[in-house]
């Protein structure tokens, strides 16, 4: 993995599918949404050194939240 990419493949139903970084104090750092579910590809680049976690979202409601380390 590169250390600016951010690259997850998950199992959402729905069609659009909606991203959010937050830190550990629980500001959200990034939000994009996206319109194919097969691989979702987030630059993370301007993110610091630091613990985040991921939140993946579609349009029905369901969540799948990941925790990653920014190096």
């Amino acid at each position: 993995m590169d250390f600016g990419i951010l690259e997850h493949q998950i199992e959402l139903d729905g069609n659009s599918i909606v991203v959010e970084i937050y830190n550990l104090m629980g500001k959200n750092c990034l939000t994009a949404s996206f319109s194919q579910k097969e691989k979702i590809i987030v630059d993370i680049s301007m993110l610091t050194t630091g613990i985040y976690f991921v939140r993946l979202k579609d349009e029905n409601g369901k969540n799948v939240v990941r925790k990653f380390v920014k190096m």
